[in-house]
């Protein structure tokens, strides 16, 4: 019995020896691996790197400096991109260069640090002898890229042009269309997206834009049926000084040969401007807050207003327009249209099914505007247009500025009176000759002016008096 004890109480401490032992063994061991943890695991293990850039032993803040001094130089890396007609290079950055997993730091600082102890010591052992090399998702603002090519477009690829047509010596002549060329954006943004996240090497490149064809819209045929007067109308200047008259074929002048397509919308301004002596312009009285003063283009009203009878004759759609500020001497009431800047234009469209073509001339001091098109009215069917004024407004009291330098009495008129107005435009539609409808075109106002007169007020100057002196004679 005693040996029997004996044996199993020797067994008992040699296994809590050796218990104790693995334990001791495993605290040791512990408490090695937490000090290593508490420095290694604040940087990224060696053998990592993010598209070519070596991270190892970098904290997260100096990784991420790394990748974003890498991209800033990506961004400055040119790009051409070229059709066979011409090319054009920007930087990567004008594209919207960027990455999209923006995790990717993350990602390297938490490889091997993760799951439990085997996930950890196996990511760990793998990176030895195969390092962990992570890439940047690299792409571009689909809108950027767009915008840049639309930019240079007109380098880029050569359109297609409509037939169009001039007019010499009285005869029309057609310009035959021409097949073109269009960007297909849609096509180029996503090969260049593809290109940019799995081809490109982060060096200068050119790039292939896509393209398509691009056909005309009008042909020849088309121009063909121009040939008819749908309206016109000629105003006179012949009271104008030579540059106001200048002024006015000059305006004619630019809007002349203009083709429009249906649908298309003319603006007036915009074939006119700028009023500058460059392009061809003088100096000419114009209105402005109720007085004629000189500006240079001065007199470009008569020429929108003529344009505007002869457009309101073809039956287009007017857009835009608008009455002087105080009545014109060459048009009816109603029947003008007055040009300022950008904010008083006239504007129209072309809303019949075929070409238009307008001409603008000048002789003899005349102005005529001819719109020529295919005429589609009933022939028995005629308009008229007439003025109707609803309201008159008397300009009241002269207004006298003084003169300092001119005698009184004396006085000169500077600006005659202006009577203002509220009238209409009409037109008169007959069928055989009988009146059937009356459409109100317009209504306008045009304000009164006074009379402006420049008064004198320098006041004569008194004779000096005259000293005498008398003679005293001593006897």
């Amino acid at each position: 019995m005693k040996k029997g004890r004996g044996f199993c109480m020797k067994k008992q401490w040699i296994v809590a020896l050796a218990l104790t032992s693995l334990m001791t063994m495993g605290i040791i061991g512990n408490s090695t691996e937490a000090v290593y943890a508490k420095t290694e695991d604040n940087y990224i293990y060696n053998g990592i790197s993010i598209d070519g850039i070596d991270i190892s032993g970098d904290t997260k803040e100096e990784a991420q400096k790394k990748i974003d001094t890498y991209m800033n130089k990506l961004k400055e890396t040119p790009i051409e991109f070229k059709t066979d007609l011409d090319k054009v290079s920007v930087s990567m950055d004008e594209v919207g260069l960027t990455y999209t997993n923006k995790e990717v730091v993350e990602e390297a600082f938490s490889y091997g640090k993760e799951g439990n102890i085997i996930k950890r010591y196996k990511e760990k052992k793998d990176i030895e002898e195969n390092p962990l090399q992570l890439t940047l998702d690299k792409t571009i603002s689909t809108k950027k890229l767009k915008q840049v090519i639309t930019d240079s477009e007109e380098s880029l690829v050569e359109k297609a042009q409509n037939a169009s047509i001039k007019r010499e010596n009285g005869a029309f002549q057609v310009i035959p269309e021409k097949e073109g060329l269009t960007i297909d954006y849609d096509k180029t943004a996503k090969e260049f997206k593809s290109y940019v996240s799995e081809t490109w090497d982060g060096q200068e490149d050119s790039f292939l834009v896509e393209t398509k064809k691009d056909e005309p819209e009008y042909k020849s045929a088309d121009l063909q049926e121009v040939k008819d007067v749908l309206g016109t109308f000629t105003t006179n200047y012949s009271s104008s000084t030579s540059d106001r008259a200048q002024n006015v074929a000059t305006g004619a002048a630019h809007i002349n040969g203009t083709v429009l397509y249906p649908g298309e919308e003319f603006s007036t301004y915009e074939k006119v401007a700028p009023y500058t002596y460059e392009n061809g312009y003088r100096t000419g009285k114009a209105y402005s807050n109720g007085e004629v003063i000189d500006s240079i283009g001065g007199g470009i009203c008569q020429v929108s207003t003529t344009l505007y009878n002869a457009v309101i004759r073809s039956e287009l759609e007017i857009t835009e327009r608008y009455p002087h500020s105080m009545i014109v001497g060459y048009v009816p009431l109603a029947a003008d249209a007055a040009m300022a800047g950008t904010y008083k234009n006239l504007k129209f469209k072309n809303n019949t099914d075929s070409p238009i073509y307008i001409e603008g001339t000048t002789y003899n001091r005349n102005v005529t505007f001819t719109i020529y098109g295919k005429e589609t009215r009933a022939s028995n069917r005629k308009i008229e247009f007439r003025s109707e004024t609803l309201e008159t407004y008397q300009p009241g009291a002269d207004i006298e500025k003084e003169d300092p330098t001119m005698p009184v009495g004396q006085s000169i008129v500077t600006q005659s009176a202006h009577i203002g107005y509220r009238a209409q435009l009409w037109k008169d539609i007959y069928i055989d000759g009988e009146k059937t409808d009356s459409i109100l075109v317009n209504t306008s106002t045009y304000q009164s002016s006074p009379r402006r007169v420049t008064v004198g007020t320098k006041q004569p100057e008194q004779p000096k008096e005259e000293e005498t002196k008398e003679e005293e004679t001593t006897k």
